[in-house]
């Protein structure tokens, strides 16, 4: 059943991106560490967008998130709380999974996998604090129209803490 409806429908990730926005100033070790304990990790802000997001807060929302089967889905979302370990060469470790499960109309599960293990050391100019996520959901033609959801787990492997978030979009010929 998985390899029917990998058959009618594809997804990929675009990989895990970070990005220092100008202005914004790094922080030290010790501020991180202990604002990481007012704040909890979750996934924020996720959006069904027009085209490909191009960076950190650069989306064009598609308000009604409406497609037309065989067009590219794009979703974003910013991750917050992120544990991260200065390097003693001023690098950040962070380590980042996530999982996307796709359900259709019918509740019949589309997709359900892995798409992203991102375990780096991020250069100190890259803020993370500053982390997104854009995926691409690619239908094809021959998906029924209806309501799909989309659900996403993300798990940040060095505070072994996972945040879940879900929306739909629709497809209409």
């Amino acid at each position: 059943m998985r390899n029917k409806a990998l058959s009618i429908l594809t997804i990929s990730v675009v990989i895990f991106v970070t990005l220092f926005l100008a202005g914004c100033k790094q922080t030290t070790p010790e501020k991180n560490r202990l604002s990481l304990k007012k704040k909890p990790f979750e996934i924020t802000n996720l959006v069904f967008c027009s085209q490909e997001p191009g960076g950190y807060m650069e989306y064009v929302e598609l308000p009604d998130a409406t497609y037309k089967p065989g067009d590219a889905v794009w979703l974003y979302m910013n991750i917050k709380g992120v544990k991260f370990i200065k390097n003693q060469d001023k690098t950040n470790e962070i380590w980042i999974s996530e999982h996307l499960t796709l359900k259709g109309p019918d509740g019949k599960v589309y997709l359900d996998g892995e798409l992203l293990n991102d375990h780096r050391n991020l250069s100190p100019e890259l803020d993370p604090n500053k982390l997104f996520l854009r995926n691409k959901i690619t239908t094809t033609p021959q998906l029924e129209e209806g309501k799909y959801t989309v659900i996403i787990t993300v798990e940040d492997k060095l505070a072994k803490k996972k945040a879940s978030a879900s929306s739909s979009f629709i497809l209409k010929k």
